[in-house]
């Protein structure tokens, strides 16, 4: 049971990656973006409704079942919060990134490819040690995340991400503690 938990984790983060990767690679945001998020968040909204279902009725202690969802919502918040950029962008009718944003971005999938990598590996844990070096990894991307400034329209929002892997990151080593 907490191995799937641990791979949904795992899947939110990479698609967190995927839509900073498409901010990374991309030339300009177009329609069919704005609808490939609405389907995201739609079909996520299902997945979560589904998942807290699930386990609501799996034969686990309250404590695991709190850590469980715990992580899951967290690594939710991030592709949200990832989502949120390529939104915000199209509010304020700003189809593409600027210079600026480069190194920030660039900075923030780093901290998100780590944070990926320690969920991954959670499964592992105890018997390796490769899920505290991920999140080791995480935190000090987020500290040099800090000191990089982004253009206003998107400094805020890729700050939230960051601050959001942050707080995952905060999350696993209270859930390793436990597990120990």
């Amino acid at each position: 049971m907490r191995h799937e938990w641990y791979d949904r984790c795992a899947n939110s983060v990479s698609e967190a990656l995927s839509v900073l990767d498409f901010l990374r690679h991309r030339e300009a945001i177009t329609a069919a973006t704005v609808e490939a998020l609405h389907r995201r968040r739609h079909t996520a909204d299902i997945a979560l409704k589904a998942a807290f279902e699930e386990l609501r009725r799996a034969f686990i202690t309250p404590a695991d079942r709190e850590d469980l969802w715990l992580l899951w919502q967290t690594a939710e918040q991030i592709t949200e919060a990832a989502e949120e950029i390529v939104l915000s962008l199209i509010r304020k009718q700003h189809s593409c990134l600027t210079p600026n944003d480069t190194a920030q971005l660039a900075a923030v999938t780093a901290e998100c490819r780590a944070l990926h990598e320690a969920f991954a590996a959670l499964p592992d844990y105890p018997h390796s040690d490769r899920v505290l070096q991920h999140v080791d990894t995480a935190e000090r991307l987020h500290r040099q995340t800090e000191k990089i400034t982004g253009h206003p329209l998107t400094d805020a929002a890729l700050r939230h991400v960051s601050a959001t892997c942050a707080t995952a990151t905060r999350t696993i080593r209270y859930a390793l503690l436990k597990m120990t």
